[in-house]
């Protein structure tokens, strides 16, 4: 792949993974500015879906040794058991809760149950199974515990083989996974890449939400799974292994995005009519070589313990875990995100799928005044006025525009001057946030005065008018606006 020209050119991959994903080995000044480092990548990762961050070998090794406190607060709730059905590279899994809570030394032990192992070559020396039952696993020393595994194992050829064996197995066991755990293990004088504690356009919600803006801890065991989905809103992600065995990742490059949607359409036809949003429900899974028969690039990339592993708008994903191991997540927005969140969907079946006002976040980091890009940034709503009152002066007599800003919302603003009464309809299409599957066109009228005569609005006389503007409703906007 040939190098991409980014706003700083001294950050450039180190390798490509598989060919197509960048590996990037940072020095610690380029690592030091987490926003900086991102944006100076982000055409990169606009390109491949993912990219892996091997972070500067100064940084690892000033990280705290993690406490038997951090240790100790991490409670895996309700893991999900997977059931995986399918055929022919075609999977849906159907994740089902486990009513019951893990210490992390209780879900190692789980690791050591046959069923949870991941297999070797005939005739090679397997792992001995020392708990035979879950029940065992809870007879474990939570004093003296050894919170990680021996990695050292998992080369490129037992990844390659234990790879080739899941898509073999896929649907012959059940995995679990202790997915969506709100905590962290970031010690907190970390400030440097805290994954925890990242600043970032989402810093300026009014509200924490799990997994977006407040990490979430992810306990792997062998096989347990990640679909095929987007980030809620189309947001960039992070996930860092914080110890264990490595995660391998799948990525659709962003030009075939469309492609690889209709495809998953086209093979899960009926849930796709119940949602049109049906990837975000993270259930459906494709294997790399079904994808690749019909014309689509898979990336991959193994992610190893001390790694980063950036997910980007638009890019695909997913993935499973080799073994135990313990990983945390969480969404994160930068200024390029917000176009792209302005058109987002959302799933509107699940009752708890996460939706955020973009809108209201940009107004209110503007409000803040930290944000010189924020505060630069021109929402669909504020190009249509500013189009409206350059084309419709009122008079020669007056330069104030015929709408104005005023809390948030386009309101007309009165005018003394008397000249023949016009009715501009400024119209709206979509809602940003119910997000229907069917565009809603919105049509509000602003009656006001002018002595032009444009054929780009309605002329409409009316005698009781006084040549006053009269407020205009601003209905929700989110994918653009028709010029008026």
């Amino acid at each position: 792949m040939p190098p991409i020209m980014t706003d700083n050119p001294a950050i450039l991959p180190d390798h490509y993974s598989n060919g197509h994903v960048p590996v990037f080995t940072p020095t610690i000044d380029q690592f030091a500015d987490f926003n900086k480092f991102v944006k100076a990548i982000n055409s990169y990762g606009m390109e491949s879906g993912i990219v892996k961050v091997i972070p500067p070998k100064e940084w690892v090794d000033a990280l705290p040794q993690i406490t038997a406190e951090k240790i100790s607060s991490v409670k895996i709730r309700n893991p999900i058991v997977q059931n995986i059905n399918g055929a022919k590279g075609v999977y849906v899994a159907e994740n089902i809760e486990k009513k019951r809570t893990f210490s992390l030394p209780e879900w190692k032990k789980l690791s050591q149950m046959s069923n949870h192992q991941p297999p070797y070559p005939r005739g090679a020396k397997r792992r001995q199974s020392i708990v035979k039952n879950e029940a065992a696993a809870q007879k474990v020393d939570q004093t003296e515990f050894d919170y990680n595994i021996n990695t050292d194992d998992f080369t490129p050829e037992r990844c390659e083989f234990l790879e080739n064996n899941y898509w073999k197995t896929l649907s012959y066991a059940q995995p679990m996974y202790g997915a969506d755990c709100l905590g962290s293990i970031f010690d907190d004088s970390i400030d440097c890449w805290n994954v925890a504690r990242l600043p970032n356009l989402l810093d300026y919600l009014d509200a924490s939400i799990p997994g977006v803006n407040d990490a979430y801890l992810y306990a792997g065991l062998w096989k347990a799974s990640f679909a095929w989905h987007l980030e809620d809103q189309d947001l960039y992600s992070i996930n860092y292994l914080h110890f264990g065995a490595p995660k391998q990742w799948y990525s659709i490059p962003q030009t075939q995005a469309q492609e690889f949607y209709s495809l998953m359409v086209e093979s899960f036809p009926e849930n796709h009519k119940q949602c049109s949003e049906f990837l975000r429900h993270k259930t459906f899974m494709a294997s790399p070589s079904f994808l690749e028969s019909k014309g689509i690039q898979v990336n991959k990339v193994t992610h190893h313990q001390h790694e980063f592993i950036i997910t980007f708008p638009f890019g695909y994903h997913a993935g499973f875990n080799y073994d135990y191991n313990l990983a945390e997540s969480v969404n994160f927005a930068l200024e390029e995100w917000l176009d792209m969140g302005l058109k987002s969907k959302k799933c509107e079946c699940i009752a708890d799928s996460v939706g955020i006002d973009v809108v209201k976040l940009i107004n209110d980091i503007k409000k803040s005044g930290d944000n010189e890009e924020v505060n630069n940034y021109q929402l669909p709503e504020d190009k249509m006025a500013a189009k409206f009152n350059e084309r419709h002066s009122l008079s020669p007599l007056s330069k104030e525009p015929l709408i104005q800003k005023q809390d948030d919302e386009y309101v007309g603003v009165k005018k003394t001057e008397v000249f023949k009464p016009l009715k501009i309809r400024l119209r709206f299409y979509g809602d940003g946030i119910s997000q229907k599957k069917t565009k809603r066109k919105y049509t509000t009228t602003i009656t006001t005065t002018t002595n032009n005569n444009n054929n780009d609005v309605d002329d409409d006389d009316d005698d009781n008018n006084n040549g006053t503007i009269e407020s205009a409703k601003k209905p929700k906007i989110n994918d653009g606006f028709l010029a008026v």
